[in-house]
């Protein structure tokens, strides 16, 4: 539904149903898109956790509140070290939507992570230039083929073409 913006309340139930069901049909077609690169990716945070790093999340908005949760899921269900798993949601606990554009604030929170090369930062956003606000300065958007670089290189995002 990106892009579109009905007036749902205007709408019957019927009709939001269906929109819902359209916006989810295209997941899965944008999801395979980019499977080697999640794959990829998925490698790589079993890497670098195998050799002691951490697994930390940044996000902002909905998209970070949903990385918190899913941080604080990790422990319980896979048996991680819960010092080893993080996540940085714009604006705290107590964010607010316009916390997104925080740019400042943004790199008050990657730095007081104290990211080493050892670590993984997982940047989640609904759009491509929102993962970079939530890693500034050490993110830079994915290209065409869905892969992002670190400043020092390491492959850090797999997105789609939005």
């Amino acid at each position: 539904m990106s892009g579109e913006r009905p007036q749902l309340d205007l709408l019957p139930a019927a009709d939001i149903v269906g929109l819902l069901l359209d916006a989810e049909a295209r997941v899965v077609p944008a999801v395979r898109a980019v499977a080697e690169q999640i794959a990829a990716g998925a490698d790589l945070i079993a890497g670098r956790l195998a050799a002691g790093g951490r697994l930390l999340f940044a996000g902002a908005g909905t998209s970070g509140r949903i990385a918190a949760a899913e941080a604080a899921e990790l422990p319980g269900t896979f048996g991680l070290d819960r010092a080893r798993i993080g996540c940085r949601v714009a604006g705290g606990s107590d964010s607010t939507d316009s916390d997104e554009d925080d740019l400042a604030g943004a790199e008050r929170d990657i730095a007081e992570l104290a990211l080493t090369g050892a670590d993984v930062l997982v940047a989640v956003a609904a759009q491509r230039r929102d993962a970079v606000h939530a890693c500034p300065g050490r993110c830079r958007p994915p290209g065409r083929g869905g892969r992002g670089r670190g400043r020092d290189g390491g492959r850090i995002a797999a997105g789609g073409p939005g």
